[in-house]
């Protein structure tokens, strides 16, 4: 037989296999993560670990499951080994079992992240892994996914509650208009004038800048049970302050065109909740109490100049403790200081991040890229795979001449929704071909969490979730 035709019938042997793409992985990755984690929720309602009298009891409990999926049609059987697996790894029935997170190091630094069923005295860390007890009950899958190896789940919030208090701050706007008068236009329209340069650009009246009121979320890290919640901010109005903590990190938050201060419900009270002071004012014009109008090109020009100065200004009255911001006297630490925004937000967190010397931090959210100057700070530079609202290459351009270390995440099958509270629909955001909302907001937090605790707050063990092999569904690109 000739090694051709040797060949052609190993191809031909080989070739089914191969055509059934390999669990979360290829076009199939999004439905195999939704199916294990069906499958996740059937075995703990119908195999709970407090009921589990042994770990063999559980485990064949938890196997009758595995296979009712597969033969209903709900896992698809290149899964039947992933979710076999996960089983194993998950610490029910034993007495004393528990999970036991590792992050292995080379010189020091992680290179990937695992987990191990054992007893708490044998969780130990040696000269190649960190090791953290996350506890009885834990999957190990979930410690590797969501955790890194580290037993810190972005998805949970930290030890304090989230406070809230909106404020108006007020401050001169940056573009002059000529009031009194018709005046001649030397800029785009803004509210009932038009923009000038000089007195003399105005037929009659005076060129002068008009208050810009900026409604101002800050939120704020409240004694742990503080209570009720709003449902509408996910944060506790006017709770008292936690000092216990301080002084906090700040993170200044610039909303999108036509959005809010308050359009991320399921971030920015996390990240209060872990410590942080989140200060997210509006920009006048631009949110979506002036829709549609907020969106006009004129309005958007404006808003382009007016923005930085409504971030710099809000950073200096929460440095200073001026209007209303007495409360937070001598709690926040003006040398670890954060920019952020989503997409027009995004383009500020370039601009704000180029002008003004005391942001050490930059995270850009599906940003706008159109005369964006390169960062000059650490930034985690974050992208919807399907984004269909602003160009991904052209934020990855101005990323790429940007100042190292920098990171950049790409979540597959999210759009430029992932980052807000609503999604609006469009391409975007069509479940179940696309994320849920929910999906989406894990995946979010489970990156600018740890992010902001590595990069502002020091914390080195939440460098695992960058060093180690990021889960399916996530492109990350590091250039340390």
């Amino acid at each position: 037989m000739s090694v051709a035709r040797l060949v052609s019938m190993v191809v031909l042997l080989v070739s089914p296999a191969l055509a059934a793409e390999l669990c979360l992985d290829g076009t199939t990755w999004l439905d195999d993560q939704r199916a294990l984690r069906a499958l996740q929720a059937e075995v703990d309602a119908t195999c709970p670990c407090a009921a589990a009298r042994s770990r063999r009891a559980w485990r064949a409990c938890a196997r009758v499951q595995v296979e009712a999926a597969l033969q209903a049609g709900g896992l698809r059987s290149e899964c039947r080994r992933v979710a076999l697996r996960d089983i194993k790894g998950t610490a029910c029935g034993g007495a004393g079992a528990l999970a036991c997170g590792l992050v292995a190091r080379r010189s020091g630094v992680a290179i990937g992240a695992s987990c191990r069923v054992t007893r708490a005295r044998r969780c130990r860390e040696t000269r190649r892994f960190e090791a953290t007890v996350c506890g009885a009950g834990k999957r190990c899958s979930d410690v590797v996914e969501w955790t890194a190896g580290t037993c810190d789940d972005p998805r949970l919030d930290g030890p304090f509650a989230p406070g809230l208090r909106i404020l108006r701050l007020q401050r001169p706007s940056t573009v002059r208009s000529c009031l009194g008068g018709e005046g001649t236009c030397t800029g785009p329209l803004l509210g009932d004038g038009c923009t000038c340069t000089d007195d003399a650009a105005c037929a009659s009246g005076v060129c002068a800048s008009r208050p810009r009121v900026l409604e101002t979320y800050v939120f704020y890290p409240a004694p742990a049970g503080a209570e009720p919640r709003d449902p509408a901010t996910n944060a506790v109005s006017d709770a008292p302050l936690d000092r216990s903590g301080g002084p906090y990190p700040l993170v200044l938050f610039s909303h999108g065109s036509c959005g809010y201060p308050n359009q991320s419900t399921f971030l920015w009270p996390a990240v209060a909740s872990r410590g942080y002071v989140v200060v997210a004012p509006s920009h006048p014009g631009n949110t979506l109490a002036e829709f549609p109008s907020c969106g006009t090109p004129a309005v958007q020009a404006v808003s382009f100049l007016e923005r930085p100065d409504d971030m710099i200004f809000a950073l200096d009255q929460v440095l200073a403790a001026h209007d209303g911001m007495g409360f937070l006297a001598g709690a926040v630490d003006p040398s670890r200081v954060a920019m952020t925004g989503h997409s027009f937000g995004g383009l500020t967190t370039f601009r704000v991040a180029a002008i003004e010397r005391r942001v050490r931090l930059a995270i850009p959210m599906a940003p706008a890229a159109i005369g964006t100057p390169p960062l000059a700070v650490p930034s985690l530079l974050l992208l919807g795979e399907i984004d269909s609202v602003v160009d991904n290459a052209a934020a990855r351009a101005v990323w790429d001449q940007s100042a190292t270390p920098r990171w950049a995440v790409e979540i597959r099958a999210a759009g430029h929704y992932a980052f807000s509270t609503l999604c609006f629909p469009s391409p975007d955001c069509q479940p179940p071909a696309t994320r849920s909302q929910a999906e989406a907001h894990a995946v979010v937090r489970r990156w600018v969490l740890p992010f902001l605790d590595w990069q502002l707050k020091g914390e080195a063990q939440a460098a695992a979730f960058f060093l180690a092999p990021p889960p399916p569904g996530v492109v990350l690109t590091a250039v340390p």
